[in-house]
């Protein structure tokens, strides 16, 4: 069933997804690690929600058990790779790519969806407070001072695998949010998380900036923007690569940082 969707309702469905991946990037990235795979637990919530939908569980069990299945996920696996050296858990993040590209989710289990992006909207903005105040909480700032130096971190007591496992969980939980509530996206297509997700939050962090958690929503806005660009469907790849080229290169800290300069003027 094909549904018509606007573009300003396209483009907001696609800031809150991707925003809240995004952050969910950043909050592992602030313990010193590169997340590439957490748009699979967007796809494993989008799975456990729709799957519960098309059965009939009203509409905030099926996304309260998606979400927790996500961050259950997310906690496997960051107890299995949070002592891997960065590299390891970039590259065992990778591996997650195996697990998005296997998800499916039932037909018929998104029909009663108007398509209103309000919810996604509401939650990455909570979403976008609550990871402030994360960062200026005891392990938020654990967190940033593991990821700035692991071994200095254990001098004052700091357990970095304690931090990376709690960051890891909290990334795939607001992952989980994404998903579920994008199972009542009238275009919703499960496939869509497979590595475009994941390209699409990192490249949010990185346009946004990693500085802070106004940087992936951001970036996120900046994507969600360019999503529905008539030049991005047809050369989505080489114009994605091309910012990222140059938000590398003219702005190292990312857009947020301006806005940062300036408050600090």
């Amino acid at each position: 069933m094909q549904h018509s969707v606007s573009p300003l309702v396209e483009s907001l469905w696609r800031f809150g997804i991707v925003g809240l991946i995004g952050l969910g990037v950043w909050i592992v990235l602030r313990s010193g690690r590169v997340m590439l795979g957490n748009a699979a637990f967007a796809a494993i919530a989008a799975a456990a929600t729709a799957a519960l939908v098309a059965r009939g569980t009203a509409d905030i069990i099926a996304v309260v058990a998606g979400v927790l299945a996500a961050a259950a996920c997310g906690a496997l696996f960051g107890v299995a790779a949070a002592r891997a050296t960065s590299t390891g858990f970039a590259i065992a993040s990778l591996a997650l790519w195996a697990v998005e590209l296997s998800m499916r989710a039932p037909a018929g289990a998104v029909l009663r969806s108007q398509g209103s992006p309000v919810f996604v909207v509401i939650a990455v903005a909570g979403a976008g407070v609550a990871a402030w105040f994360y960062a200026r909480s005891r392990h938020g700032r654990a967190a940033a001072a593991v990821g700035q130096d692991e071994r200095a971190a254990q001098g004052i007591g700091i357990d970095p695998v304690r931090v990376r496992v709690t960051a890891v969980t909290v990334g795939a939980l607001l992952a989980g949010v994404a998903g579920s509530l994008s199972v009542f996206y009238p275009g919703f297509d499960i496939t869509a998380y497979r590595l475009h997700g994941d390209i699409a939050a990192f490249a949010a962090v990185v346009l946004g900036g990693a500085g802070g958690a106004l940087g992936p929503l951001v970036g996120a806005a900046l994507v969600a923007i360019a999503a529905v660009a008539p030049v991005t469907k047809e050369h989505a790849t080489a114009v994605n690569a091309v910012a990222l080229l140059a938000a590398t290169i003219v702005l190292p800290g990312g857009i947020a940082s301006i806005f940062s300069r300036a408050a600090r003027r």
